[in-house]
């Protein structure tokens, strides 16, 4: 699911910036020297863990997350990297 998701993304972005595009296919997608992921992926899986714990905590729903949301969030900052925009993030919830 994850890999259609951010190959019809970066697909649809092709077209108006092919190296971007494959900057954020190779984000997620190629692993990291002497890791078992991609920095992508990682970053997926921290963003779903702590979504995880506010589900258990009652703070989120889990059947209104929609996992392509998700991967928008954490794509985004790279877009807009690519885009020479400087992303600041809201502080999280310790």
């Amino acid at each position: 699911m994850v890999a259609g998701f951010v190959d019809k993304m970066t697909t649809d972005l092709r077209t108006k910036n092919p190296d971007l595009a494959q900057g954020i296919r190779n984000w997620i997608s190629v692993k990291q020297p002497a890791k078992d992921l991609s920095e992508g992926n990682e970053r997926l899986l921290v963003e779903l863990v702590t979504i995880e714990g506010q589900a258990k905590d009652g703070r989120v729903e889990l059947s209104r997350i929609q996992l392509e949301s998700v991967i928008v969030y954490i794509v985004k900052p790279e877009i807009l990297a690519g885009a020479n925009v400087e992303v600041k993030r809201p502080a999280r919830d310790p």
